[in-house]
């Protein structure tokens, strides 16, 4: 795991006392800072922008099943009035929603990032990063995928763009 890179490098400078770098030169790290803004910025604490965020959080506390959450296509029975049992597929809408909500912030903010896709999983790497036996806490991961394209002003040249940023949450509930 990396953590989040800052656009500005303190440096110190003899008569200046204390002076502020700008690292224009590594345009990437500076996109990659924006990603992960977004990632950890929840909808609505942006006040310049309420839109701008993370979906992700306005579930932090609500109880959720992994399986329901990556995939919707975990299979809950129904019963039918003649008794038969029948599979339903569950809804796409969560995860679809926390992508949306990612891509959407970061097209508007990185403009010169085309073709963005933005995949977010929950997993639990069981006992993977506990000592003690216990069940490790869940693993949100959001892969965004993209192209630069070229941008005189920023620095960008054409090429292909790619971050995933993983942190770890509490269990919502526990799946044994």
């Amino acid at each position: 795991m990396h953590y989040s890179d800052s656009p500005i490098r303190f440096v110190n400078d003899e008569q200046l006392n204390l002076q502020i770098d700008r690292p224009l030169s590594n345009v990437v790290s500076v996109i990659n800072n924006w990603v992960d803004t977004v990632v950890f910025t929840s909808i609505r604490r942006f006040k310049a922008d309420e839109e701008f965020g993370f979906s992700f959080w306005d579930n932090e506390f609500i109880a959720m099943n992994l399986v329901d959450f990556n995939h919707g296509a975990d299979f809950k029975i129904v019963k039918r009035k003649n008794n038969r049992e029948e599979k339903v597929q569950m809804s796409r809408a969560g995860i679809r929603q926390c992508e949306r909500s990612v891509r959407d912030s970061i097209l508007y903010y990185i403009p010169y990032l085309k073709n963005l896709e933005v995949e977010v999983q929950l997993s639990m790497e069981k006992n993977k990063f506990s000592r003690r036996g216990e069940n490790s806490k869940y693993v949100v991961r959001v892969l965004v995928k993209g192209r630069l394209t070229y941008n005189e002003f920023v620095g960008t040249r054409e090429g292909e763009y790619q971050r995933e940023v993983e942190f770890f949450m509490d269990p919502f509930l526990n799946n044994k």
